[in-house]
């Protein structure tokens, strides 16, 4: 093999280690493959509406995108502070939570964007301001 072949072998399995190891495929144009990475949907505050006091101890929490359905079931010794995930998906999400003491709390239309890279979602907040039931 000549100089010159032997070069242009060694640039071309270079980028095709290079690619293996960045996650891509070699073909410069297909899309960068999506990293094994968990990006969560939806993080959820639960507070009360009177209040304004945390109170996510105890609550069940079930995200609906099209078909799939996740379900939460937050401790009743978590701390009512922690801020709650659930799904990982981009998409539309209808979110429902549900407390002993409360009235259920229904939002729908949820849009979870995609994060920059295209692959992952981009978490969307949410406070959700429960009202004690009567």
């Amino acid at each position: 093999m000549s100089g010159a072949a032997a070069s242009r072998t060694r640039s071309i399995l270079l980028g095709v280690l290079l690619s293996a190891a960045a996650g891509c495929s070699a073909a410069a144009t297909s899309p960068p493959q999506c990293a094994g990475v968990l990006i969560p949907a939806l993080r959820v505050t639960i507070v009360d509406s009177v209040s304004g006091a945390f109170a996510g101890a105890g609550s069940t929490l079930i995200a609906r995108l099209g078909a799939e359905t996740d379900t939460i079931m937050q401790s009743s010794a978590a701390p009512d502070s922690e801020s709650i995930v659930i799904g990982s998906e981009i998409g539309d999400y209808a979110l429902t939570i549900q407390k002993l003491g409360y009235a259920p709390w229904t939002r729908s239309s949820l849009v979870v964007p995609a994060a920059v890279d295209g692959c992952h979602p981009s978490t969307v907040d949410l406070e959700a301001k429960l009202s004690q039931s009567r």
